[in-house]
C-alpha cells in the first residue's frame, strides 16, 4: 500500500495495520527520492568588489535554479 496522507481518519482508534502501511508508504516515498540525483551546475563566475547588479543577478538566478530542482525531485 502506498502512503495515504488521509489516514487515520480524525478521531479514529490507531490501527496497527494501518500505521504500519502507512509507515512503510513513506519509507518508500523517502527512499524514492534519495536514489534520485539533483544535478544544478555550479555557478561559475567572479564577484566583483563590490558586487555588481549583474553579480547579484547571476547568484539570485542560481540559487533559484536550485529551488526549482528540489521542487521537481520526486
Amino acid at each position: 500500500m502506498s502512503y495515504d496522507p488521509t489516514l487515520p481518519v480524525a478521531n479514529s482508534q490507531i490501527s496497527s495495520a494501518e500505521l504500519r502501511e502507512q509507515l512503510t508508504g513513506l519509507k518508500a516515498m523517502i527512499d524514492s527520492r534519495a536514489s534520485m540525483p539533483i544535478t544544478v551546475n555550479q555557478l561559475m563566475t567572479s564577484i566583483g568588489d563590490p558586487p555588481t547588479i549583474a553579480d547579484v543577478s547571476a547568484i539570485l538566478d542560481k540559487l533559484n535554479e536550485l529551488i526549482d530542482a528540489l521542487k521537481e525531485a520526486p
